[in-house]
């Protein structure tokens, strides 16, 4: 809590909207975390999809599970992904990530993402009233490193490294964590996999994660076939349940809806979980919605895909 204190004591309420409201609701966001020294502030998770975090395909697991990297169609993938808080926190960020499968039994995958929160004001007590903008930065920053290899038939394990770092206003801290993963395809005759992960320090982000996931064949001629994603995360101060069901159109369109509830939610308190995605060719388009804890509003990511 002396973190947060630290920062409540850098901004005013003198402002109205944004700087008024936003160093409000980044003190409560921070108070369900309950950060110490050494340990991240932001943690923001990287929302590629509405479905089980263990079980997130592609580039997008390798801020995941480092093992569902091998999810990839082509030889490589590319994503980009922007996101968008509730102007109330000032909240947001943007994510870049590569897959590659050098061998059929091999994959690696780097990553990076930025989250920062915009529009407090910097008071004349601040200890650092140099700054340019007048504003305090709080901003976080991290580096990842994944492969994957395939150990039998349909089963796929690996690891992670990552570097994180924060801004001189969130206390300048930086650690290096390291994973492990396991992805593993059910041999059944629709498509199901079970996966998770295990990190080191809940300042790493999630300690632990696990998923599961299936669908079913197409619904008549020409129809969607349904999806179920659950998914558990625990992230150092509680455990997060995710539900989602989805609908799957001929491999071009997907819509995703679901619940989110535990962590730093209300005790019973479930969340709306909304995703939207479409492929053209090796392009894809997504959105993501889901509602904040506290009653926030919600937030937005936008990503792109690219397979080659």
């Amino acid at each position: 809590m002396a973190l947060q204190e630290s920062i409540k004591q850098k901004t005013t309420p003198a402002r109205a909207h944004r700087g008024g409201a936003a160093p409000l609701a980044l003190a409560l966001l921070l108070a369900s975390a309950a950060p110490a020294p050494a340990q991240r502030l932001l943690s923001w998770p990287v929302r590629t999809g509405a479905g089980a975090e263990a079980l997130l395909p592609g580039a997008a697991a390798v801020f995941w599970n480092p093992a569902a990297t091998a999810v990839i169609e082509g030889r490589a993938e590319g994503l980009l992904l922007q996101t968008d808080g509730p102007d109330v926190t000032g909240l947001g960020g943007v994510a870049l990530a590569g897959a590659l499968r050098p061998t059929r039994r091999m994959t690696a995958a780097l990553g990076y993402d930025h989250f920062s929160i915009d529009g407090i004001p910097r008071t004349s007590t601040s200890p650092n009233p140099d700054s340019a903008d007048g504003e305090v930065a709080i901003a976080e920053d991290e580096l990842a490193l994944a492969s994957a290899r395939e150990l039998l038939p349909g089963l796929w394990g690996g690891a992670t490294l990552r570097y994180w770092w924060t801004s001189r206003d969130a206390g300048g801290d930086r650690g290096l964590a390291a994973g492990l993963g396991v992805h593993y395809r059910l041999p059944l005759p629709i498509p199901a996999a079970l996966g998770g992960a295990l990190f080191t320090g809940a300042e790493a982000g999630p300690r632990w994660l696990v998923g599961v996931e299936g669908a079913s064949a197409p619904i008549g001629a020409g129809g969607p076939s349904i999806g179920l994603s659950y998914g558990l995360r625990d992230g150092g101060s509680g455990r997060e349940h995710r539900a989602v069901v989805s609908a799957h159109w001929r491999g071009r369109f997907q819509i995703a809806a679901g619940v989110a509830g535990g962590w730093e939610r209300e005790p019973g308190a479930w969340e709306p979980v909304l995703a939207a995605s479409v492929w053209l060719g090796r392009y894809s388009l997504a959105i993501v919605r889901e509602e904040l804890a506290n009653g926030f509003g919600a937030s937005h990511a936008y990503r792109f895909n690219v397979l080659f």
